[in-house]
């Protein structure tokens, strides 16, 4: 026998070839049990593999999705703890809606003909893109939006008026974990707010003076610690700075991969963590689980989830809101606190 086609199942099954398309594509809801019997016996018995293009000319859909890494390696993707367990959530979707994903590296700098290339590409390779590493006023979430193509972004960007994100609440985050250590006698705090001019840097900044307003308390512009994108080594001099300033700070908030910064620092003065200063990280290891380390917990795996849910929704022409996942403060030693 030649290559088996859609058209010679739906023959042999009796039924028209978008109810096949259904069956595969797993929107078979409708369908009667005796039905489904019927399609998977003729597709195993004829051992029919179906093609892209099969799909593809079906429901107009080529059931990839891009996901786009700006600045940022495929090897990070898997080998960073962050996108691995956002990939996850994401992977879990893509496995139930029978969607595939193509990974896409593009440099930082913005270019038309960067934006040309993934135009070409939702004409007929992708339905949609996921993108993550966005910052303040990016340019491809505008020429997405200019050019209606679908998208879903790992990250806050309501600055930029589009719903299409799914991200952490960092900001209040910030707040709740400010307000534990004010609890607590901590008065004279410092935040690490990531690299300048991200959106999740510009949160964390927000909830900091936020949380200092709400209580009363002065905050020192100093004590918000940048990293510098040319600089591997610029968090560790902002730490090394102000523990050697007449104000030392009593309590460092920071990301874990910036802990090793901050107890660099630390060691090189003569001072332990947490005996001379205390810290609350952002993290996503689990070695964090210890017990060594108070931590603002995101759920990574469900926002991964959620974000290729809503691409897929967008994708079908549904709407969706924003979402936003909190942070929840687990209790460790780091804090001095336990």
């Amino acid at each position: 026998m030649g290559s088996v086609n859609i058209t010679e199942v739906a023959r042999q099954a009796g039924v028209s070839k978008a109810t096949v398309s259904n069956f595969l594509n797993k929107k078979s809801d409708k369908l009667s049990d005796e039905t489904r019997a019927r399609i998977e016996k003729v597709i195993s018995d004829l051992n029919y593999i179906p093609s892209f293009g099969a799909r593809r000319m079906l429901n107009n859909r080529t059931q990839t999705i891009g996901i786009i890494l700006e600045n940022m390696s495929i090897q990070s993707m898997f080998s960073i703890a962050f996108y691995g367990l956002v990939h996850a959530g994401i992977s879990e979707s893509f496995q139930d809606h029978n969607y595939r994903s193509l990974i896409i590296p593009i440099s930082e700098s913005f270019s038309r003909e960067g934006v040309d290339y993934l135009k070409e590409l939702s004409r007929g390779m992708v339905d949609g893109f996921l993108l993550f590493n966005i910052r303040e006023n990016d340019q491809y979430i505008k020429a997405f939006a200019e050019f209606k193509i679908p998208f879903m972004c790992f990250g806050h960007v309501q600055a930029q008026n589009v719903p299409n994100y799914v991200g952490t609440d960092y900001r209040n985050g910030v707040i709740k974990a400010v307000e534990h250590l004010f609890s607590h006698n901590l008065n004279n705090i410092a935040v690490s707010a990531g690299i300048e001019e991200s959106i999740v840097g510009s949160q964390i900044k927000e909830g900091f003076i936020e949380a200092h307003k709400k209580h009363g308390r002065s905050c020192n512009p100093a004590n918000v610690i940048t990293g510098k994108r040319d600089h591997d080594e610029s968090v560790y001099d902002e730490c090394l700075a102000l523990l050697s300033s007449g104000e030392k700070p009593d309590a460092f908030i920071l990301s874990e991969s910036h802990y090793h910064d901050l107890e660099r620092a630390a060691k090189k003065l003569g001072l332990k963590i947490p005996e001379d200063i205390k810290c609350i990280l952002f993290a996503y290891y689990p070695r964090t689980a210890s017990g060594k380390f108070t931590y603002l917990k995101a759920p990574l795996h469900d926002i991964g989830k959620s974000g290729a849910e809503n691409l897929i929704k967008l994708i079908n022409g549904e709407k969706i809101k924003p979402c936003l996942f909190p942070l929840e403060l687990v209790m460790g030693r780091s804090c001095g606190c336990s």
